[in-house]
């Protein structure tokens, strides 16, 4: 199991063809490196340089077992210190982070992401489950079928999910959200919204940014609003029903004010008004 001193972190660069990546980040200033699941280890190369680490992993082998589902199955093990970045390729495999990493990028064709706190994030998966417990900065998602959570950004968002559910717990700054045939779903936008699908539901639970844009095809609109924000509303559903809460759509010149557009061919839309659940 190579191991290198790094202290304060290091920058961590990933190509796994087939195979499994775990990432841990504690509190610690080496950097080790283990794999698992293969007969010849040293088929994964690794190079530390400068702070910088590189693993490549090879290439499957083309044979009967390999296409039928019997070869190796690899695993790469990273232990690193807090804050340390990484950009990882991980075709046919699941990429999982253990601890507070810095700046991370990673590339799956099928395997699930699963990640608990990064600094900005970009992912980018063809059919994989991405759920992150924390983003610090900036999110970039891209996913053709997967389900997309994540708990808490700290930053502003642009989630692409054609044919997954989106759900996005709090996000701080503004938010871009794109589906197909997939419903977004998001617990509280403090910021600006912008959200478009085909023919999913679109529900925000609470917004109290500057404005919402919502367009959904053929799927209904949910947005809640604070009742002490002054909501400006322009609703418009061809075939379904409009309804909205009481709002304020003129008040105290210092109040918080918020503009909300909603369009749908064929579903409901409704306004409501976020009310915090009562305390115990």
């Amino acid at each position: 199991m190579p191991s290198f001193s790094t202290p304060g972190g290091v920058s961590v660069t990933v190509n796994l063809p087939v195979g499994d990546l775990l990432v841990l980040a504690s509190d610690r200033s080496e950097t080790a490196v283990s794999t698992t699941g293969m007969n010849d280890p040293s088929q994964i190369r690794v190079s530390h340089q400068e702070r910088q680490l590189v693993i490549d992993g090879p290439q499957p082998r083309e044979s009967w077992s390999s296409w039928l589902g019997f070869g190796e199955s690899i695993r790469v093990r990273i232990d690193l210190p807090e804050g340390s970045t990484v950009k990882a390729v991980v075709l046919e495999g699941e990429v999982r982070g253990v601890g507070r990493l810095g700046a991370c990028t990673f590339r799956t064709d099928g395997g699930e992401i699963a990640l608990d706190e990064t600094g900005p994030l970009t992912v980018t998966t063809d059919s994989g489950d991405v759920s992150v417990r924390r983003v610090a900065g900036r999110a970039e998602v891209t996913s053709d079928s997967g389900v997309v959570q994540i708990h808490r950004i700290d930053g502003s968002a642009g989630i692409t999910n054609e044919y997954g559910e989106t759900e996005i717990g709090e996000v701080t700054g503004d938010l871009r959200l794109r589906g197909h045939d997939a419903d977004l779903v998001v617990g509280h936008a403090h910021r600006s919204v912008d959200a478009y699908t085909e023919s999913g539901d679109i529900r925000i639970n609470k917004a109290d940014g500057e404005t919402v844009n919502a367009t959904s095809g053929s799927g209904s609109i949910e947005i809640n609003i604070p009742e002490d924000i002054t909501a400006t509303l322009d609703l418009d559903s061809r075939q379904g029903h409009v309804r909205n809460s009481p709002h304020r759509e003129t008040g105290n010149s210092s109040a918080e004010r918020i503009t909300v557009a909603a369009r749908s061919k064929s579903g409901d839309i409704s306004i409501g008004r976020f009310r915090p659940p009562a305390s115990r």
